[in-house]
């Protein structure tokens, strides 16, 4: 056995080693997730009486829900077995990789709407009113099917490229290298905007909070009023977060998408 072989060999074993333990973190995280949607479903947190943040942070934790699935059962399962697990790329591993991007846009849209709604919780609470229980599943669905309209699109409409869960890349991948109409058309414009719009929402609920820690709203007591202020800050800096996790994974799709196309 030569060299080449034998480093060939330990890379295969490498990326076996890494597929396993992306399956077992996938059903790890599903478990831990569907305790969490548990918990907000019986708990009474989407009844009528609670912040309207629930149902926000119910959608996008289902949607997460959805991406382990795909992960763990195809993606992690392909990497052990070095394929794709069937003959051919069309129909099934590009209809995973649409329903994986189905959940990009949705997740996208849903970090746009959820960060207006902490900006006006936090910094205009009188105008909350907007965001009534029947205003919030409405933008929540209105979020899955833009989704999906938007993944149909860049997947079997555009002439390129449909995104692919690639076992040799660990990750999504466009296997397509003509020009990039879904990526150029689509997805860089939605993940810039996505990432933009939260920014600026969270930099002015940061710069609000700290110019009026003394003011309160006048239409209810102090002490309740500063409570309220600080709960609603509290998940804007979670959805925070979560947003900034969010946008360091699109930065890193950004420049792996340059290195692809640079050679």
């Amino acid at each position: 056995m030569n060299n080449n072989e034998g480093e060939g060999d330990i890379e295969i074993m490498i990326s076996r080693i890494l597929g396993g333990i992306l399956t077992i973190a996938c059903i790890i995280s599903l478990f831990l997730n569907i305790t969490v949607l548990l918990t907000l479903w019986f708990g009474s947190f989407l009844n009528t009486k609670q912040s309207g943040i629930y149902i926000f942070a119910f959608a996008n934790i289902f949607g997460n829900c959805f991406t382990v699935i795909i992960f763990g059962g195809y993606l992690g399962p392909a990497i052990m077995a070095q394929n794709s697990l069937f003959s051919s790329l069309v129909p099934w591993p590009k209809f995973l990789g649409f329903l994986f991007h189905i959940q990009w846009f949705q997740d996208m849209f849903l970090q746009i709407t959820t960060a207006i709604n902490r900006l006006i919780a936090v910094v205009n609470p009188r105008a909350s009113h907007f965001f009534t229980r029947k205003m919030i599943i409405g933008l929540v669905l209105g979020c899955y099917i833009l989704g999906l309209i938007f993944a149909i699109i860049a997947g079997y409409l555009l002439p390129c490229c449909a995104l692919y869960l690639y076992w040799r890349k660990f990750s999504f991948y466009y296997i397509d290298k003509s020009f990039n109409y879904a990526d150029n058309i689509l997805d860089w414009p939605i993940n810039s905007i996505a990432s933009i719009i939260p920014i600026f929402c969270y930099i002015r609920i940061y710069l609000y909070v700290k110019t009026s820690n003394k003011k309160v709203i006048t239409t209810i007591a102090e002490s309740k009023a500063a409570e309220r202020k600080s709960k609603e800050t509290k998940y804007a800096l979670q959805f925070a977060a979560c947003t900034g996790f969010s946008i360091c994974n699109d930065m890193g799709k950004l420049s792996y998408i340059s290195v692809v196309f640079s050679r």
